[in-house]
């Protein structure tokens, strides 16, 4: 299932054109999608607002599922 879910956040991370990012740590990548969702909200783009939205949420998904894995 992680390696699912890696694969799909890869192409989501390539359809943003944030592909760069893949090699962060989850919780820098995390951080790093809120600030530019702020910047999308302030921009009024709510297309790439939900992009973020849905990185944001791969990544705090995979980010449990490692954390899960590591204390099992």
């Amino acid at each position: 299932m992680q390696e699912t879910l890696q694969r799909e956040f890869h192409t989501l991370l390539s359809q943003c054109d944030r592909i760069h990012w893949k090699n962060l740590e989850l919780k820098i990548l995390i951080q790093y999608a809120y600030m530019e969702k702020q910047i999308w909200e302030d921009k009024k783009l709510d297309y790439a607002v939900n992009d973020m939205l849905r990185v944001i949420e791969m990544a705090e998904s995979l980010s449990k599922l490692k954390e899960e894995k590591q204390t099992s």
